[in-house]
C-alpha cells in the first residue's frame, strides 16, 4: 500500500500502524491496528475495470442465529434470479443445524468468521450493534477473492436479474453503488463522536440522504479500497468511532435533515465516507434502478429454496 490515498484520505505513520483519516484540512484521531488486522482487511490484488465485461457478481450475506430464518428468502430470491451465482454466507454464530441446512442449499458456501480477531467488536455487549460493525469486515473478506460483490442484509430480496444499470453506475464512479436509501440526511443519523475520526463538512451532510448499508454492490478496485473499504473497516473495529453512542433509539423529530435523530453505526460511517469521497454528490453512487426490496419481520417463505445436498461448500476463515 502507498502512503497517500486519493481524495484527501491518506495513511500516516504506516510503519507504526497508527492511521488517521483526513478530509480537506481536517485530520481525525488515530486508529491503532495490528498487522493481522491489516492483512485481513487488505483486499489486494485489485481489479482494473477498464474494458472488463467478464465479471460476474458473487452475493454475500452474514448473519447470526437470530437472523437465519429471515435470510432464507434472501437466498431464495438470489437463487431465483441468479441461479448460477455463488452465495457466500458468513457464519456469525449460527447453530449447528442452521449450518447443516445452509450446506444443502444450491450455490451457498458457508464461511466461518473468526470474530475474536477484532477484540473491541467481540467484546461489545449489544449483539445487534456488534453484528452491524462486522459488516464491512465480511465485505473485505469477500472482496479478497471476488472482483464483484453484492452484499445484502438478511432482510434484502432481489426482484430482478438485471444488474446492468447498477453495474454501469459502479464502473463509472470507480467501483461502488448503494442499492436503497432512507428519508433522513446523513447528518441526522450520525453521532458527532464519529466526526472525531472521520471528519467531514457537517453542513453538506445535512443535504445528503443516508443510503442503506444493507445493499451494496462493490468492485474490488484500488479506488474503492483506499477511499471506502479501508476506512469503513478502520472506523467499525474502533468502537469509539463507530459506536460513540451505544443506543439504537431514534427520535421522532419531524425535521429529518438538520437535527440529530439517532446513529446508524456501520451505515453512518459508510455514508460519511461516500459523501466525502464523491464531494457530496449522491447521484455518483446512489442506485436508481429498482432491483431489490426490503422485508423485515414479516411473512417468510416467499421463495422456494433450491437444494443441492451433495455439494461441498464450507470454508473456514482462519486468523
Amino acid at each position: 500500500m502507498t502512503d497517500h490515498f486519493s481524495n484527501g484520505a491518506r495513511i500516516k505513520n504506516l510503519d507504526g500502524l497508527t492511521l488517521k483519516y483526513s478530509f480537506g484540512q481536517k485530520t481525525g484521531e488515530a486508529f491503532n491496528v495490528t498487522p493481522e488486522i491489516v492483512e485481513f482487511i487488505n483486499t489486494e490484488p485489485f481489479v482494473d475495470l477498464t474494458n472488463r465485461t467478464d465479471l460476474e457478481p458473487v452475493f454475500v450475506t452474514a448473519n447470526s442465529e437470530t437472523h437465519f430464518k429471515e435470510s432464507l428468502d434472501l437466498i431464495g430470491s438470489v437463487q431465483k434470479f441468479f441461479p448460477s451465482s455463488r452465495i457466500l454466507y458468513f457464519d456469525w454464530g449460527l447453530t449447528e443445524n442452521q449450518t447443516k441446512a445452509l450446506k444443502q442449499m444450491c450455490q451457498v458456501e458457508v464461511r466461518h468468521f473468526n470474530i475474536s480477531l477484532f477484540a473491541e467488536i467481540a467484546e461489545f455487549n449489544v449483539s445487534r450493534i456488534r453484528y452491524q460493525l462486522l459488516k464491512p469486515l465480511a465485505i473485505a473478506a469477500a472482496l479478497k477473492e471476488n472482483p464483484e460483490v453484492v452484499y445484502m442484509d438478511a432482510s434484502m430480496r432481489m426482484k430482478t436479474s438485471d444488474l446492468k444499470r447498477t453495474e454501469q453506475l459502479a464502473k463509472r464512479n470507480g467501483g461502488i453503488a448503494i442499492l436503497t436509501s432512507t428519508d433522513d440526511s446523513v447528518y441526522a443519523m450520525t453521532h458527532k463522536g464519529m466526526y472525531k475520526y472521520l471528519p467531514s463538512d457537517e453542513e453538506q451532510l445535512m443535504k445528503v440522504s443516508m443510503l442503506q448499508s444493507g445493499g451494496v454492490l462493490l468492485y474490488n478496485t484500488e479506488f474503492v479500497f483506499r477511499n471506502i473499504v479501508w476506512w469503513w473497516c478502520m472506523c467499525d473495529i474502533h468502537v469509539d468511532c463507530s459506536a460513540s453512542v451505544r443506543t439504537l433509539a431514534i427520535s421522532k423529530e419531524h425535521d429529518q435533515r438538520k437535527k440529530y435523530r439517532g446513529h446508524r453505526f456501520d451505515q453512518s460511517s459508510l455514508n460519511v465516507l461516500l459523501a466525502n469521497t464523491f464531494n457530496f454528490n449522491q447521484a455518483m453512487y446512489q442506485n436508481k434502478a429498482n432491483i431489490v426490496f426490503v422485508r423485515r419481520y414479516l411473512k417468510y417463505n416467499m421463495y422456494k429454496i433450491k437444494q443441492c445436498p451433495y455439494q461441498s461448500n464450507s470454508i473456514r476463515i482462519e486468523e
